[in-house]
């Protein structure tokens, strides 16, 4: 009897699920902005022109020839461009050459030793109102000699190639903007528990609500968020129960409402926990877009292929992203 209530009662969700279509409120600017993301009108700015050069420092040695951002800009055209180092030389000769301006050309070695150096600022809108943030991971494929040995081993390490070692990049996003405020890139086996702080810590502005799936439902975690002053939405496990002696305001909240509404969509839907799949599209831009695989073979270099990467997303958020509104079926 009761499997049979079990199965009517996810029978039940499912069918209220389905009743829920969206619909784009802004159709014709986000055509427009996804014909200007295949534009490829290319100039440098005369101020990057002007900062082509770093000043010189006071520290030993031979000055350097190209300042960060000249690196950032042409590392970013090898990341939207699926290019080569040798290949975005070329190109960015050939720019220069097109603008009639005589300045010198990062070439590959140059870009593969300063990829590592670099500050990679993320560069977000700037908001007045708290933040409504959601946090996700994602992994993504890294070409090692790691892996690069195990597909040469024998037959047994053949088989093994699914477990290829991978990063795992760590995204907190605005829910208001899309746009991304806060990265981490880390070895596979971080938990995601672990980088709420790094993030949070990232974000200058005042945050209302952080928004994240059950793998985030740990202490550490929500002690975290509490420390910002902010509101934890993450639904607790299905056998989670209230303990007396740990006191915890938002799981416990969460838990009663579960258990009077009988259903955990209903309690989702009620607290706006839907708008976690931003960042889950978020992630399918950044893949669709730029591809599944980092090019580089250092962690230094992959920590700020991730960051470039994201920098390319919240240029696109900035250009147009749809605007969805949910409609319900008759």
């Amino acid at each position: 009897m009761a499997k049979i209530k079990h199965k009517h009662k996810r029978q039940v969700q499912q069918a209220s699920s389905r009743r829920i279509r969206y619909r784009v409120r802004n159709g014709q600017a986000y055509d427009r902005a996804l014909v200007r993301r295949g534009e490829i009108t290319l100039w440098f700015d005369r101020c990057l022109v002007k900062a082509w050069k770093p000043p010189k420092s006071n520290r030993r040695g031979a000055s350097r020839r190209y300042s960060e951002a000249v690196i950032v800009c042409v590392l970013t055209l090898k990341a939207v461009f699926h290019l080569s180092n040798r290949e975005v030389e070329g190109l960015v000769r050939s720019l220069l050459k097109l603008m009639r301006v005589r300045l010198p050309t990062p070439d590959h070695t140059t870009l593969s030793r300063r990829a590592g150096q670099l500050e990679v600022p993320l560069s977000p809108s700037a908001s007045r109102e708290p933040l409504q943030v959601l946090l996700d991971s994602s992994g993504v494929q890294i070409v090692g000699p790691s892996a690069w040995r195990e597909w040469q081993n024998a037959r047994w390490h053949q088989a093994q190639r699914g477990r290829q070692d991978f990063r795992k990049i760590h995204l907190a996003l605005n829910a208001e903007n899309g746009e991304i405020v806060a990265v981490e890139v880390t070895d596979k086996f971080e938990h995601d528990k672990e980088q709420v702080a790094p993030l949070l810590a990232q974000i200058p502005g005042e945050i209302d609500q952080v928004i994240a799936d059950g793998n985030y439902d740990f202490n550490s975690a929500r002690e975290t968020i509490e420390t910002h002053r902010a509101r934890d939405i993450i639904p607790p496990r299905v056998d989670a129960v209230i303990l007396p002696h740990v006191p915890r305001p938002e799981r416990d909240r969460a838990i009663r409402r579960i258990k009077q509404l009988g259903d955990r969509t209903a309690w989702k839907r009620e607290v706006g926990y839907h708008r976690r799949s931003l960042v889950e599209a978020a992630f399918s831009r950044m893949k669709r877009r730029l591809g599944q695989r980092l090019s580089s073979r250092e962690k230094s270099r992959q920590i700020q292929e991730g960051r470039i990467w994201c920098c390319v997303l919240n240029r696109m958020a900035q250009v147009g992203l749809p605007k969805s509104m949910a409609v319900r079926a008759a």
